[in-house]
Order: structure tokens, then C-alpha cells, then sequence
């Protein structure tokens, strides 16, 4: 019910956004057909989103017979976190990638890298896997491709405010007065989504991983280690999805990683030591 009650948010978020496009680029009119023009587009995303992540990885999804003893795992956790089992795939990367997609538990997907299945022993990975496993039973990955989605679409408004204005002769100089400062904040705009979807949900994942797996400890030493690793790789080749990784990425250090949505490892890894 949480899930759906998030979903319908966003979607609102859409329709609303939508709207005032309409308004904006139109009159009273435009906002009438704006609103359901973006709850559609809202629609498409979340249908699209998963998908997309991951022909951008190059991932590949395997099954039994590929993989039998990952894919036996993952419908293990699967099991003990009450949802469907995902399906599995593989990105050939040296990084330490894991990640969950998919708009609903039935369509959901895990992701993890060659370089994460060698850097983690077994009871490691089945931590990792029961935190990808409780972003699916809670939804997060809905508020999360949302919130990206949603930067993009500011930034797109405010471009076609600009182009409005541009065209609008007699009211340009006004006028720009309101659209460039639009593309400047709209980026902002979404910041705080972003944030509040990223560190709560972090916190929480590992609480629900952890029980999942039924290994804390294992879950803290997995973000110890994938976060050395992460920190020696390039970064990621899609910055736009370090929002869905189990850990900041290396370009994100320092004050960049207020603005991931992650919350600083080191206190992850303290709370799960504390609770095993």
C-alpha cells in the first residue's frame, strides 16, 4: 500500500508538471491537456525506466542454467522477503555494481557486476542481494527514477520557456527575466526529492537487507568493501543512475555526495555493526 500510495504521488507529480508546461507554453487550455500528456508521460517512464538502465549497463539476464547457484540465491531472498523472485542479470564490469529495477516486484530486476561477484564472499553477497531485494518490497525504485526523471523534466520546461520567450517578440525582454532564472533553479527543484529518496531509503534497505539475509555484519563488510573498490574505479559510465547503486560512486566524494542521496557509508556500516 506504501508502494501504490508513492506511485500515485509521482504520477500527481507528473500530471501537475504536465499542467503547468501547458500553462506555461499555452493558456488555460494547454494546462487542460497538459495534465494527462504528463500523467502519460509519467506512465511511460516508470514502464520504460527499468528497461532502459539496463541496455545502458549492457546487461545480460541469465537463468539456472547459467548461473544456477546466483539465481537459486536471489529466489531464496526472494522468498524470505515475501515478493516475486526478479530476474537476474549480469553487467560484464570490473566496477562493483548492484542494483535493483523495475516498477513493481513482477517486473522487477537485480543487476550485479562480474566485478561484484568477485570482490564479495558468499555471505556478502547474499547481504548485498537482501538489500536490492528490500528496494524492490518497498518500492524505492519508483521515488527514485521519478525524482530523476523529474530533474530532467524542469530542465526541459525551462528550456521551452526560454524558446517561448525567444519567440514572443513584444514581451521578450520581460519575459526573459522569468525563463532564464527558471533553467537555472529547476535543477534544484528536485533536489530535495532526490535527497529524501535516496538517504532514508538507504538507511532503511539495510535494516530490511540485513533481515532478509539475516547477516548485518555480512551487509557492513560488503558496503566496507564495495566502497574501497568503488573509490579506485573511474567513474560511473551513467551518473544519472548513481542514485540506484548500493554505494556512492567514486565521483562522488567529498561535499558531491550531499548530492548523490546516499548517506556517508561509514554511518551505514555503524549502524548494521551495532544491530548484529
Amino acid at each position: 500500500m506504501e508502494s501504490l500510495l508513492r506511485t500515485a504521488l509521482l504520477l500527481a507529480c507528473a500530471a501537475a508538471l504536465g499542467a503547468a508546461a501547458g500553462a506555461l507554453l499555452a493558456d488555460a487550455t494547454g494546462a487542460a491537456w497538459g495534465a494527462p500528456a504528463g500523467l502519460l508521460l509519467g506512465l511511460l517512464a516508470l514502464a520504460a525506466a527499468g528497461p532502459l538502465l539496463l541496455h545502458l549497463h549492457g546487461a545480460r539476464r541469465v537463468d539456472e542454467s547459467a548461473a544456477p547457484q546466483l539465481v537459486r540465491t536471489v529466489h531464496e531472498l526472494a522468498l524470505r522477503a515475501g515478493v516475486a523472485p526478479p530476474a537476474v542479470h549480469l553487467i560484464d564490469d570490473d566496477a562493483p555494481i548492484a542494483l535493483a529495477t523495475g516498477g513493481w516486484p513482477p517486473r522487477a530486476a537485480i543487476a550485479l557486476s562480474t566485478g561484484l561477484l568477485a570482490l564479495l564472499s558468499e555471505r556478502e553477497l547474499r547481504a548485498a542481494i537482501g538489500h536490492e531485494l528490500a528496494h524492490i518490497r518497498r518500492g524505492d525504485v519508483h521515488m527514485v527514477g521519478f525524482a530523476a526523471a523529474l530533474s530532467g523534466a524542469l530542465v526541459a520546461l525551462a528550456l521551452a520557456a526560454i524558446a517561448g520567450d525567444t519567440l514572443d517578440t513584444d514581451d521578450a525582454a520581460a519575459n526573459a527575466w522569468t525563463g532564464w532564472p527558471l533553467l537555472l533553479l529547476a535543477p534544484l527543484a528536485a533536489l530535495p526529492l532526490r535527497l529524501a529518496a535516496g538517504r532514508a531509503r538507504e538507511f532503511d534497505a539495510d535494516r530490511l537487507g540485513a533481515r532478509i539475509s539475516g547477516d548485518a555484519r555480512a551487509l557492513a563488510d560488503a558496503l566496507f568493501k564495495i566502497e574501497r573498490a568503488a573509490m579506485r574505479r573511474p567513474p560511473p559510465r551513467y551518473p544519472q543512475a548513481a542514485m540506484l547503486l548500493i554505494v556512492a560512486p567514486r565521483a562522488a566524494a567529498g561535499w558531491r555526495r550531499w548530492l548523490t542521496g546516499h548517506p556517508p557509508t561509514a554511518e551505514r556500516i555503524a549502524r548494521l555493526r551495532a544491530a548484529s
